[in-house]
């Protein structure tokens, strides 16, 4: 045959690339293996309440695992080397019928929009339709920005929503004279392409993600996104698809005589407010709880001058430290010091709390007689993002007090002046997120700098601290980093949502569906068996029934396997169930080709048309 040795050259060339490629996969899952087996012996006999949270233990010892060895080489092949995360990238990838994930449905709050919109009025009927709407929202059919309109009609007939919707950005659109139905227009509108966008920042998220073949549909007419995600990490697809990305830089109130007055104060209404409903009086109308207290500059203050900070730190040591006084007691006596410690030091940390009574905390924050108290001094609260690294109280995070010059309490810099984020490792060799900013940003950056030398500024990201590095020095170029005890795969995906942007309106999962690891593998194993059990019958057969032709189309059919796999490798394909049938189809289908050639010869070598030696063959 003409070209013997071009084809054998070939052939051996595609054996070796196929090879190559497949060569990614091995190592790894052999990664993957050792992860595995990390896990199991770091987690030991240890005793879990449930198994959900055993496998959560088990994923986070994974997940420390494969961050340590992510960038070191998992591949060395002299000229050129790959990390672990280079070889996921080039691996056969499992869809998420084989290696399980999450299907999440998020719903974009128009609620949150709308109270955007309306620069966060605190007009009554304003907010009393809100309510109504979302009170509504479950039983109507009707979109949520119609129910607001007719909810506000109900509540205050005549008025108009020109009045509430005046912030700058929609003076060419509203203006005070516009009808109502104008302005439910815009909002409409505005609602629309919010919900487009939140599509469009979803897809860019996910495609930094890591993950392959995701599957985003926006639902049509809805405010509603359908998310489908492989993967065995479904707290941190929690966290990318909710974080809303607000990024804030804060000037920080530091502990003081004042802060502790302030809290002193606030602790006396809140237990006088409670002794009342106790004593089945009215309580003043409070607002709806927050993840911070919310300022209120209608208000003003109603605080005594008598508490100084040494009166405050007693009564907080008192409250959590006498013994012969039950906790009831101690909580009726001073109950906003009974959930939260103030610091006894002066710095950026005013307080310290346990993750448990931050609802509780926000609940006598948002109290209508105490807002008002740190209102007035432009204060609120925020809890740090991790609690403090400390094994004999785990579950205890630092409350920083955020202040702003104005009385609209707005951050003095936003994070809309991020142009680039990044992974990086600082001079500590600490994982950290590296940022950099527009030259507005870089301006205004400088400034905020420069007013707060030798005083610390707090790095806010959706209402959490993730932290309040004292300046040293005014910083110039626009260039910052957040810090806080990152894994790199946290790192990475905080740079990914601070790059896709901040989304226009919250958007919450409002239902998601977990195909578990283990129905993968099982998935994975059958398919596996079914595989390898219908290739050994078949050169079972094949050897048996055709002996030498049998043999020689045995090792084509292995052959004609490498490389179809060795292809899927090249390209990035993804294997999944339907996949691997047609894998078994194919092999079915080359199988019996061959079956057809050699029942052709033998109808050859029964005519004479074939010589004696060809018939030995089969």
């Amino acid at each position: 045959m003409e070209g013997k040795g071009f084809v054998k050259v070939v052939g051996i060339l595609l054996t070796l690339i196929c090879l190559y490629y497949l060569s990614f996969t091995f190592i790894a899952n052999n990664v993957e293996r050792n992860a595995n087996h990390y896990a199991e012996e770091k987690i030991g006999a240890a005793t879990f309440k449930s198994e959900p949270l055993k496998e959560e233990a088990l994923r986070k010892e994974r997940r420390r695992y494969m961050d340590s060895v992510a960038n070191k080489p998992a591949l060395n092949l002299g000229v050129v080397k790959y990390t672990y995360n280079d070889l996921k990238e080039r691996r056969i990838n499992l869809g998420l019928d084989l290696q399980g994930g999450m299907s999440v449905t998020l719903q974009v709050s128009l609620e949150e929009l709308i109270r955007s919109m309306a620069n966060n009025s605190n007009d009554p009927a304003f907010l009393q339709a809100l309510k109504t709407a979302r009170e509504q929202q479950a039983t109507s059919q009707s979109d949520f920005v119609t129910l607001f309109g007719e909810a506000y009609e109900k509540t205050a007939p005549g008025a108009k929503l020109g009045t509430i919707f005046n912030a700058p950005e929609y003076k060419d659109k509203i203006t005070f004279n516009s009808s109502n139905a104008d302005v439910l227009n815009v909002i409409r509108d505005e609602a629309k392409d919010a919900v487009q966008r939140t599509y469009e920042i979803m897809r860019s998220r996910i495609d930094k993600f890591g993950v392959t073949s995701p599957n985003i549909q926006l639902q049509p007419g809805s405010n509603r996104i359908v998310v489908e995600l492989p993967g065995d990490d479904p707290e941190r697809v929690r966290k990318l698809l909710q974080a809303s990305a607000r990024l804030e830089f804060w000037e920080v109130a530091e502990m003081s005589n004042d802060i502790a007055k302030l809290l002193g104060d606030a602790n006396k209404i809140v237990k006088e407010e409670l002794d009342d409903m106790a004593a089945g009086k009215s309580p003043q109308a409070q607002a709806e709880p927050s993840t911070t207290a919310t300022n209120d500059s209608t208000h003003t203050a109603a605080a005594s001058d008598s508490t100084k900070a040494d009166d405050v730190i007693a009564a907080a040591d008192t409250a959590g430290a006498a013994k012969d006084t039950s906790v009831e007691a101690r909580r009726k006596e001073n109950p906003l010091f009974a959930v939260f410690q103030p610091s006894p030091n002066p710095g950026g940390v005013v307080g310290y709390i346990n993750g448990n009574d931050t609802a509780t905390f926000n609940q006598y924050m948002n109290m209508a007689a105490v807002r008002p108290i740190f209102a007035s001094e432009n204060i609120k609260f925020a809890y740090t993002a991790k609690p403090i690294p400390d094994e004999n109280s785990p579950n205890v995070y630092m409350v920083y007090a955020l202040k702003s010059r104005g009385s609209n309490f707005k951050a003095p810099l936003e994070g809309d002046v991020i142009v680039d984020a990044r992974q990086d490792i600082d001079a500590n060799q600490d994982v950290v997120v590296s940022m950099q900013m527009n030259a507005d940003g870089a301006t205004r950056w400088r400034k905020l700098t420069a007013e707060n030398i030798k005083k610390p500024v707090a790095i806010v990201l959706d209402n959490l601290v993730y932290s309040a590095p004292t300046v040293q020095n005014e910083i110039a170029g626009g260039n910052s980093q957040i810090t806080g005890d990152f894994s790199i795969s946290e790192a990475q995906d905080l740079a990914n949502i601070l790059k896709a942007g901040k989304l226009p309106a919250p958007a919450r999962i409002v239902e998601e569906a977990v195909v578990g690891p283990s129905l993968g593998q099982e998935s994975i194993q059958a398919g596996l068996l079914s595989l390898i059990a219908g290739l050994i019958a078949v050169m079972a057969f094949m050897a048996a029934y055709y002996r030498g032709g049998g043999v020689v189309a045995v090792l084509v059919l292995l052959i004609n396997l490498l490389f179809m796999m060795g292809v899927l490798a090249s390209i990035g394909a993804t294997l999944t169930l339907p996949g691997m049938a047609g894998i078994v189809l194919t092999m079915g289908i080359a199988v019996d080709a061959n079956v057809l050639i050699f029942e052709r010869i033998r109808e050859e070598v029964a005519r004479g048309g074939a010589t004696r030696s060809h018939s030995r063959r089969i």
